[in-house]
């Protein structure tokens, strides 16, 4: 019996793929989707402050939302007013509560540039759930 030899004359040539294979698509596909998932990431936790009006009505209710949820949990009610919760608006925009205290809250933010969102909140069985803003464009 004699040596068996490998008939191969490149040690690539069963692992080759041609480049548009399925294979190499998907992958591709995955690697572009998490390159662009980390850029946003990156983006978002990088400390920018978002200037626009849109940025600055979301910054300032999440901000709103966050306080709220430390009050609740202090004191068992939500906060009647921007003030008691002591959370600065960013300069021009102005904040109200339709709603405050006991299991509910509602904050309105309006932007001189006529812009306004809205965000609330409520506690269910002592866990408090704060729902997604909401903005919309008004006319002056």
């Amino acid at each position: 019996m004699g040596r068996v030899r490998d008939r191969r004359k490149r040690s690539s040539e069963l692992t080759t793929r041609p480049p548009s294979s399925p294979a190499n698509l998907l992958i591709f596909a995955i690697l572009s989707v998490l390159g662009v998932t980390a850029a946003a990431a990156a983006v978002m936790g990088s400390g920018f402050d978002d200037v626009t009006p849109h940025g600055q009505l979301l910054g300032d209710l999440q901000r709103v939302a966050q306080a709220q949820e430390t009050h609740y949990a202090e004191t068992g009610a939500f906060a009647g007013w921007v003030r008691t919760l002591q959370v600065e608006p960013s300069p021009g925009v102005r904040m109200t509560f339709v709603l405050g205290g006991g299991d509910a809250w509602e904050a309105v933010a309006d932007h001189p540039a006529g812009l306004t969102c809205t965000q609330g909140g409520r506690a269910v069985g002592g866990v408090v759930k704060t729902d997604p803003p909401a903005c919309f464009t008004t006319t002056r």
